[in-house]
C-alpha cells in the first residue's frame, strides 16, 4: 500500500498524548489496526500575538499515529471576551492544520472546547462525549456532527436538547485488547486479602472521607492503588487541598499501597493478582453525574467481584455490588462489610465467567467496528 493510499483519521483530544492512557488514546490506537494514519491532535498551547502557529508532528511509540503539538497565533482571552472574533480565528487555526495534516478520511473528536470545529468538513465527523459538559458554548464543539456518541444517556439527553436531528449512540465505555487473555491460574503475587482501586486519584468526585474510613476500618486487608496521585500529568485534574491531604492520610497505612501508573499489560496483570475491587465517587460530582466509569471493564475482566458507589449504567444488573443510593455513601461501607466476609460467594466460578464475558464484548476494538464506524 502506498503512502498516498492510506487512509488518515484525526483524533481531537482535551488531554495530551502521554504515559496515562484513556478513552481517547486508546481509540486512536486502535484506528491504526484498522489502517488508518492517526493523527492525534494535541489541546493547543497558547502563544503571543504575531506570527503563524506551530505545527510539530511527531512519532509516537505506535506504528501509524503521531501527535499533532500546535500553538494558537492569537490569545485564548478572546474566547470568553471577543467570542465571534475567536470563532472566525480557530476556523483559520483549523484550515492550517488540515493544510499540514492533510484532508482526513474521519474525524474522531472528543473536544468540549471547539479547537477544531467540525463545520464545512466534507469526511466521515464524530463526536464523541465523554465527558458532561458543564457550560452551553461546550456544545457547539457537537455541531455538524454526524453522529454523537457517549457512554451516558445523562449526557446523551444534554445534546438532544440542541442537536435533535444528529443521530445519538450509547455504547459502553471500552476495555483495551491487553486486559483480555490473561493466563488464569497465576501464582499468587501478595499475601491476605488484596483490594484494587484503580483510576487518576486526583479527580473530585471520589468520596475521599468514605473511602479514608473503609480503608482505616479494615486493617486486616490489603488496598493497592493504581493509577496517578501526582498533579504533574498528561491528563491532569482539577484536585484540592483537601483531597491531597486525604491521599496523604491513606498513604500512612500500612495496608496501602500507591503503585503509580503502570503499562495497559502489566495493569491488567497486577488487577488479576486482586481479591476484589473498590470504587468510591460521590455520584453527585462525577463527570458524567456519576452514570458510568472505564474502569469498571477492567475490573470484570478479571472476574472479581467490584464494590462500587452508584453508577445509573449498570443498574438492574448483577454483575457487581453496587450502592443502590445516589446520595448516601455510607451505605458502600455496610456493603463492602458484609461482602468481604462472603468474598468466596461473590468470587464464584460462575459470577466470575459472566463478568468476564460483558468485559470482553464491550472491548474498544468492538465498539469501534460494530457500533461507532457503522453509524
Amino acid at each position: 500500500m502506498s503512502t498516498n493510499s492510506i487512509k488518515k483519521a484525526i483524533v481531537i483530544s482535551p488531554q495530551s498524548w502521554g504515559k496515562m492512557f484513556i478513552s481517547k488514546h486508546h481509540y486512536a490506537i486502535e484506528l491504526t489496526k484498522l489502517g488508518y494514519k492517526v493523527f492525534f491532535v494535541n489541546p493547543p498551547k497558547e502563544k503571543k500575538l504575531g506570527g503563524l502557529p506551530r505545527i510539530k508532528i511527531e512519532a509516537t511509540e505506535y506504528e501509524n499515529l503521531v501527535t499533532v503539538n500546535h500553538t494558537l497565533f492569537f490569545s485564548k482571552y478572546l474566547k470568553f471576551h471577543l467570542a465571534f472574533l475567536h470563532h472566525l480565528l480557530i476556523f483559520i487555526q483549523r484550515r492550517l492544520l488540515i493544510k499540514k495534516i492533510g484532508k482526513p478520511d474521519i474525524i474522531l473528536s472528543f473536544d468540549l472546547t471547539n479547537n477544531f470545529p467540525l463545520k464545512g468538513l466534507t469526511c466521515k465527523k464524530i463526536f464523541f462525549a465523554a465527558d458532561e459538559p458543564r457550560a452551553k458554548q461546550n456544545f457547539v464543539s457537537a455541531q455538524n456532527a454526524d453522529v454523537i456518541v457517549s457512554v451516558s444517556q445523562h449526557i446523551l439527553d444534554l445534546y438532544e436538547r440542541y442537536f435533535p436531528k444528529t443521530k445519538k449512540l450509547l455504547i459502553n465505555h471500552g476495555l483495551s485488547g491487553e486486559f483480555l487473555n490473561i493466563p488464569k491460574g497465576l501464582p499468587k503475587k501478595y499475601e491476605g486479602i488484596n483490594i484494587g482501586l484503580s483510576g487518576n486519584f486526583l479527580f473530585n468526585d471520589i468520596d475521599y472521607p468514605i473511602l479514608l474510613q473503609i480503608v482505616e476500618e479494615n486493617p486486616d486487608l490489603y488496598f493497592h492503588f493504581y493509577g496517578n496521585y501526582s498533579p504533574e500529568s498528561n491528563i491532569g485534574a482539577h484536585t484540592s487541598q483537601a483531597n491531597l491531604d486525604y491521599i496523604e492520610k491513606i498513604k500512612l497505612n500500612t495496608s496501602c499501597t500507591f503503585h503509580g501508573v503502570l503499562g495497559k499489560r502489566e495493569l491488567a496483570f497486577e488487577l488479576n493478582q486482586m481479591d476484589a475491587f473498590l470504587i468510591c465517587y460521590n455520584p453527585q460530582k462525577g463527570q458524567s453525574s456519576g452514570s458510568n466509569s472505564h474502569k469498571i471493564l477492567e475490573f470484570l475482566s478479571t472476574g472479581k467481584v467490584i464494590f462500587s458507589s452508584n453508577f445509573s449504567y449498570y443498574e438492574g444488573t448483577d454483575l457487581f455490588v453496587m450502592n443502590n443510593s445516589r446520595v448516601n455513601n455510607t451505605l458502600l461501607i455496610k456493603l463492602f462489610h458484609e461482602g468481604i466476609s462472603a468474598l468466596n460467594q461473590l468470587n464464584d466460578s460462575h459470577r466470575q465467567e459472566c463478568r468476564m464475558e460483558f468485559s470482553q464484548e464491550n472491548s474498544y476494538e468492538k465498539n469501534l467496528t460494530r457500533k461507532i464506524l457503522q453509524n
